[in-house]
């Protein structure tokens, strides 16, 4: 189903849990948070808003470091030492 937001649709909300650690890893900034859209049935990332309480936790920091970590060397494998 598409959304007349034209924004990307997770089926859950662990899915958007994801999205938001990979985005916050990858771009450093961006999406603070996902809602339930109300229209589609399916979650969202928004930048608007307070930060999710799950994007304070030490659990997300862990993850955010490791996505960036697993980015660092993808790239440096990618384009040779």
């Amino acid at each position: 189903m598409t959304c007349s937001s034209n924004k990307v649709g997770y089926n859950s909300k662990e899915e958007a849990e994801e999205a938001l650690v990979k985005a916050r890893a990858r771009y450093r900034h961006g999406p603070v948070s996902f809602y339930l859209c109300q229209f589609c049935g399916m979650y969202h990332l928004t930048s608007k808003g307070t930060s999710d309480v799950f994007l304070n936790s030490e659990e997300a920091e862990q993850r955010i470091k490791k996505e960036q970590e697993a980015s660092y060397w993808e790239a440096r494998l990618k384009n040779g030492f």
